[in-house]
C-alpha cells in the first residue's frame, strides 16, 4: 500500500477525530453531556444531519455558515479538525505503523481539547487530564510487558517507571512554580490543571523532553504573550481613562495552606481517586457530585491575561513531533554552553 495513501488515510481520521473534540471543546467546559443530545446548532437548535457533519467539507461548502437559520459558526470548528488531521499524520510521519503512534495521537487528541478549552474558558477539564495520565500509565505497562528498557530510569540505584518519575518530577516543578508565585506576588500566578498537565506530560514522554518542552512554553510565552500585550497597550487610547467609581471586586487567592495541601494531593493522585469517585457517584446518584471544585470558576481574566496552557501544549506536540531534532538542538546547545565543542 502507497505510503501516502496511508498518510491520507491517517490524516481523514485525524480530521474524523477532530469533529468529535469540537463537541468535547464546547460541552467539557459547560458540564454538558458529551453524548446527548446529538449535534445541534446552537442558535436554532436544529439536529445536524449527516451530510452537515462532514469534517473540513462542511463547514467549506456551507461557507461558515449554518444550513437551516443561516448564523455563522466559528471558524474554530474548522481549524480543530485541520490541525488533528494535520497531527494524526505528523505523528505517524514520525512514529511510523507502531503502538506509539497510537498513544501518542490519542494523546495529542487530549491536548488539542485542552488547548482550546483552556484559550476560551482558562480552565483544563479534570477528565482531559486524567484521561491523559492514563494512557501515560498505559504506555509504560505496555514497554514494561514487552521488557522495553525505556520502561526504566535509574535514580539514586533505584530503576523506576520512567512514568512515575516524569509525573513526580514534572508535578515538583509545577507545583513550587505555582507557590513561589503565591508567595511572591500575593495571587494565584498558575492554576492547578496547569500542574496537572504537567505531570500527564511527564507520564507520557521522556523526562528530558518534557523538560525541553517546559522550556519551549516558557519562551513561546515570553515571545507572544509580550508581543499580545504591546499591542493590546497600543490599542488603548493615549489619553487617560476617568477614574471608577467605587473599587472593583477582587478575587481572594488560596490560601497558602490550602496551596499546599493540593500540591501534594496532585504529587501522589489523590485528585485522580477524587475525580474517579466523583464520576462514580455521579452514575449511580445523578444530580450529586463531590465538593471539590475542578478548577476556579471565579476567575474573570483581563485583556491582557493568557492562560499558560495552550504554550505547554504547543511546545509538547513541536518537542513530539520533532523529537530528534529538538533533541539534537538541545545538545548542541549544550556542547556550546559548556564548551564542550
Amino acid at each position: 500500500m502507497p505510503e501516502w495513501y496511508i498518510g491520507l488515510v491517517v490524516f481523514i481520521y485525524g480530521a474524523v477525530v477532530g469533529s468529535f473534540l469540537n463537541v468535547l471543546i464546547y460541552r467539557l467546559p459547560r458540564g454538558l453531556s458529551i453524548v446527548k443530545p446529538r449535534s445541534h446548532c446552537p442558535n436554532c437548535k436544529t439536529e445536524l444531519r449527516a451530510r452537515d457533519l462532514v469534517p473540513l467539507l462542511s463547514f467549506l461548502w456551507q461557507r461558515g455558515k449554518c444550513r437551516y437559520c443561516g448564523a455563522r459558526i466559528s471558524w474554530r470548528y474548522f481549524w480543530v479538525e485541520l490541525a488533528t488531521g494535520s497531527l494524526f499524520w505528523g505523528i505517524y510521519w514520525r512514529y511510523g505503523w507502531s503502538w506509539d503512534t497510537l498513544f501518542y495521537v490519542l494523546f495529542a487528541a487530549a491536548l488539542i481539547a485542552a488547548f482550546f478549552i483552556d484559550l476560551e474558558h482558562f480552565l483544563i477539564p479534570d477528565g482531559l487530564n486524567v484521561f491523559m495520565l492514563a494512557l501515560g500509565v498505559a504506555r509504560n505497562v505496555m514497554l514494561i510487558a514487552e521488557n522495553n528498557p525505556q520502561a526504566w530510569v535509574v535514580v539514586g540505584g533505584w530503576k523506576l517507571p520512567y512514568a512515575l518519575v516524569g509525573a513526580i518530577v514534572c508535578t515538583a516543578i509545577f507545583a513550587t512554580i505555582a507557590v513561589m508565585g503565591r508567595v511572591m506576588f500575593r495571587k494565584d500566578a498558575m492554576g492547578f490543571g496547569d500542574v496537572k498537565l504537567a505531570r500527564a506530560i511527564g507520564t507520557m514522554m521522556p523526562l528530558n523532553l518534557a523538560l525541553l518542552a517546559f522550556a519551549g512554553a516558557v519562551a513561546l510565552g515570553a515571545v507572544v504573550g509580550g508581543a499580545l500585550v504591546l499591542f493590546t497597550l497600543k490599542q488603548q487610547p493615549s489619553t487617560p481613562a476617568p477614574p471608577a467609581v467605587g473599587s472593583a471586586p477582587t478575587v481572594s487567592p488560596e490560601p497558602l495552606t490550602q496551596m499546599l495541601l493540593y500540591s501534594l494531593a496532585v504529587l501522589v493522585a489523590l485528585d485522580v481517586l477524587v475525580f474517579l469517585y466523583d464520576g462514580v457517584r455521579s452514575l449511580l446518584s445523578p444530580g450529586k457530585s463531590s465538593a471539590v471544585p475542578v478548577e476556579e470558576e471565579e476567575f474573570v481574566p483581563g485583556l491582557t491575561t493568557i492562560p499558560f496552557g495552550p504554550y505547554i501544549v504547543a511546545a509538547t506536540l513541536i518537542a513530539l513531533i520533532g523529537k530528534p531534532y529538538v533533541l539534537s538542538l538541545w545538545d548542541a546547545y549544550w556542547r556550546w554552553a559548556t564548551g564542550g565543542g
